[in-house]
């Protein structure tokens, strides 16, 4: 996961558009409903696919969000 954001409400599909920014993911600090953002981790790959930072979650096989 890259620039994993977490809501506290279901983003418009306006939105979601503007996060997406044609391809080119949004710093979350700037987005509209920035207010809204619970949690925010732009993890950043070491060209071998290991990320660094701080997670306090951990992610199950199918994705989902589980609390430790």
């Amino acid at each position: 996961y890259m620039n994993l954001t977490i809501w506290d409400k279901e983003l418009s599909s306006s939105e979601v558009t503007e996060l997406y920014n044609s391809g080119a993911p949004l710093h979350a600090g700037i987005h509209s409903a920035y207010e809204n953002c619970v949690g925010w981790y732009p993890f950043q790959d070491d060209g071998v696919g290991h990320v660094s930072g701080n997670v306090e979650f951990s992610l199950n096989g199918d994705s989902n969000i589980a609390a430790k």
